[in-house]
């Protein structure tokens, strides 16, 4: 079995995709988490073998040694969008001798204890074989991303770098790769503008090797019928080379509500009177001030009692590198994903230090 965590935090890892994959039709809008287990497993399958099992630990996908039950819960969610999910390749148009084929992706998924197997569909595997029409990239050019449209929008641009400055794409047609086409709610533009092409360009030109930019193309009297997108690849010696070892907040986060983060803490040995003394920096009082004011909005928002809320307040003023954010986020999430735990009775224990 391959070393997950290794290669993910390398960010060395090379994903190939044919362009037949890239620019067929999703049938599912699958979640940011599921999205990059799916282009994962194209860094790690055995091209000369695709109809073999990959295998992966829970905990090496989070790259933390103890996991709690939301993690289990996303993880689970993630491998039951990817086993109901496939491609529709499609020819012609309907009445015009139109042809379509729906290929599942996968023929299997298993999940036994910490342990999440996949097996390629059989016929799908064979857009996994050696091919001279692919797309490549670096897994660390999506792995930062938020949004699955972005990478989505990434893999279509990225086809085309070194080739074109320029792709573009039909609305019907862009709602239709991205599976977004039978969903009202972006039928106005104005909501495909603000939910798609205006984060996918932002994190693509934020987090990848790439700059990208959209403007609308083509109108018919006021309606948007085309858009184009701008992109090209950025100076070579900036690309991404560098490791990324923070792959708790790259991978495991599948919802896009805002994530709060800890005050960021530095080491530093001091020599006093000819002895190394370490110490830990905190950030300045002011920045505190505002992460102790937020802190204390989100368990409001949770529903925590104003006597722990004192105490947590109290806890974080004493030690500000107190874990309290991820206890925090994962509570957030829970009740965002309709979850029962973790809850706000788990995260009062965690601030009163109760067992």
């Amino acid at each position: 079995m391959k070393d997950l965590i290794v290669n993910i935090s390398s960010g060395k890892q090379k994903v190939r995709r044919s362009n037949h994959f890239i620019n067929a039709e999703d049938r599912k809008t699958l979640t940011p988490l599921a999205q990059k287990v799916l282009l994962y497993f194209f860094t790690v399958v055995d091209r000369s073998k695709p109809e073999d099992m990959v295998t992966f630990d829970i905990k090496d996908l989070y790259g933390i040694k103890k996991l709690n039950r939301s993690h289990y819960v996303n993880v689970d969610k993630a491998c039951r969008l990817l086993s109901e999910s496939s491609l529709k390749f499609t020819t012609g148009e309907p009445g015009k001798h139109f042809k379509g084929k729906y290929i599942p992706i996968f023929s299997e998924v298993n999940i036994d204890g910490c342990m999440v197997s996949f097996e390629f569909n059989q016929k799908f595997s064979k857009l996994l074989t050696p091919s001279d029409n692919y797309t490549d990239y670096m897994f660390q050019n999506i792995n930062e991303m938020r949004s699955t449209f972005s990478m989505r929008v990434y893999e279509l641009l990225k086809q085309g770098v070194g080739r074109y400055k320029t792709r573009e794409f039909t609305v019907v047609e862009l709602k239709k790769l991205l599976a977004i086409d039978g969903k009202p709610t972006y039928n106005r533009f104005a909501m495909l503008k603000n939910r798609v092409l205006d984060v996918a360009c932002r994190e693509i030109t934020e987090k990848s090797d790439l700059n990208a930019t959209w403007e609308i193309s083509k109108k018919v009297k006021r309606t948007v019928v085309a858009v184009k997108f701008h992109m090209e690849l950025k100076d070579q010696t900036l690309e991404l080379d560098t490791v990324r070892q923070d792959i708790t907040s790259n991978v495991s986060f599948e919802s896009q509500a805002e994530i709060e983060e800890e005050p960021k803490t530095t080491q530093a040995s001091i020599n006093f009177g000819g002895s190394n003394l370490n110490a830990t920096i905190v950030p300045p009082q002011n920045d505190f001030d505002d992460k102790v004011e937020k802190l204390k909005l989100r368990l409001e928002e949770i529903g925590v009692s104003k006597a722990t809320i004192a105490a947590a307040v109290k806890k974080y003023r004493t030690f500000p590198t107190w874990k309290i954010w991820p206890e925090v986020n994962a509570v957030r999430m829970a009740v965002k994903d309709g979850n029962k735990f973790p809850n706000k009775h788990t995260l009062r224990k965690f601030i009163l230090g109760e067992e």
